[in-house]
């Protein structure tokens, strides 16, 4: 079976090894972008979309018309003929997805396609009714669709009720040794930290739960500065961080990984989760997103969306238990290698592209 995954424009397969040997690839990673060369496992032949070079100017028109349309047709249009020599085309996310059912459509026909959407579900209500009508028309055209979340399994069978939608739960693991943290009695202070940069963060209760508290000292990891942590109290920091030992240095030095969230659809802060729990860390999480189809509550710390004091009750009552924290953090992982990481995520593609393939036979 060939297969072909068409990734965003940035996400080159060529230079992504040489990226990840130099740390600057954040995050516990796999050896090509998010691990799909593992299918390679199970007889597939695997190839990655390439990333053409431009000039400015034609990066500007590239980028606008995916502002436009919600989709790069351009960088996929680049791909074309090494995509169409392929059985099935894999799609990160749905800007990867559209593109590639629109060139179907301007073909008339070409490989089977399963178009993995993140964020589209959760927009759909918000989307103006003439663009959704594009997508739904794009869609139908797909294969199957996968999403992460449960919660936007609903949203993508009722938007798209004539193309077959499934769950897939991302996961994440490493073909390198990880940093070792055996389990530990928390600092007093408590050394928190919080890492992301997806839209759904919700810095502001985060901020609200520890303030002033000097029980507490939080670091928040992300690229971009979250609203009011420049005015926060002297107990909080932002902090941005250029290449893994950095990042991996910081979990090394926290008690308690935070995950602060939004309520969303996407199963936002699942990555970051299991990031934490594989560097050793216990996970205190708001409960949104689905992300009780990833971990239970005797794996993650749940707490209320936008609840600032349980969210602060929760911290006290985890960091005064040692052994509470010990046994969260192995729960979470015999999750993760059991039923998560990469290899489940993968293997779960090839299942379901030999399922497609076999129905077109």
């Amino acid at each position: 079976m060939k297969v072909f995954v068409q990734l965003a424009h940035g996400t080159d397969a060529r230079q992504w090894q040489a990226r990840l040997a130099d740390g600057r690839v954040l995050g516990i990673n796999e050896q090509s972008p998010y691990g799909y060369h593992l299918a390679e496992q199970w007889g597939c032949e695997v190839r990655f979309s390439h990333d053409a070079p431009e000039s400015r100017i034609v990066g500007l028109l590239r980028r606008g018309l995916r502002r436009l349309l919600g989709f790069d047709v351009i960088h996929a249009a680049r791909n074309d003929r090494r995509l169409r020599e392929c059985d099935v085309v894999w799609t990160h996310t749905e800007c990867q997805t559209l593109s590639v059912l629109l060139l179907r459509k301007w073909h008339g026909g070409g490989p089977r396609v399963i178009g993995q959407s993140v964020w589209l579900f959760d927009d759909w209500p918000r989307i103006p009714r003439p663009l959704r009508a594009i997508y739904r028309w794009l869609l139908r055209d797909a294969d199957m669709l996968t999403v992460l979340s449960p919660l936007n399994l609903e949203v993508a069978r009722r938007a798209v009720p004539g193309t077959r939608s499934e769950l897939i739960r991302f996961g994440i693991g490493s073909s390198t040794p990880l940093p070792q943290r055996p389990p530990r009695a928390p600092s007093h202070p408590c050394r928190l930290i919080a890492v992301g940069n997806d839209r759904d963060r919700d810095w502001a209760t985060l901020v609200a739960a520890i303030a002033g508290d000097p029980r507490f000292a939080l670091t928040i990891v992300s690229r971009l500065p979250p609203a009011g942590v420049f005015n926060a109290p002297a107990n909080v920091r932002h902090v941005r961080v250029a290449d893994n030992a950095a990042l991996f240095a910081l979990h090394a030095d926290a008690d308690i990984a935070v995950v602060p969230l939004k309520a969303n659809l996407h199963a936002s802060g699942c990555t970051v989760i299991q990031e934490a729990t594989l560097l050793g860390l216990p996970v205190v999480c708001t409960r949104a997103g689905g992300l009780e189809a990833y971990f239970d509550n005797g794996e993650v710390r749940y707490v209320p969306v936008g609840d600032a004091a349980l969210l602060k009750a929760a911290r006290v009552e985890l960091s005064s238990d040692p052994q509470a924290l010990a046994l969260q953090v192995a729960a979470a992982r015999a999750k993760i290698e059991a039923e998560l990481g990469t290899i489940n995520f993968v293997r779960r593609y090839v299942e379901l592209s030999r399922e497609v393939l076999g129905a077109e036979r």
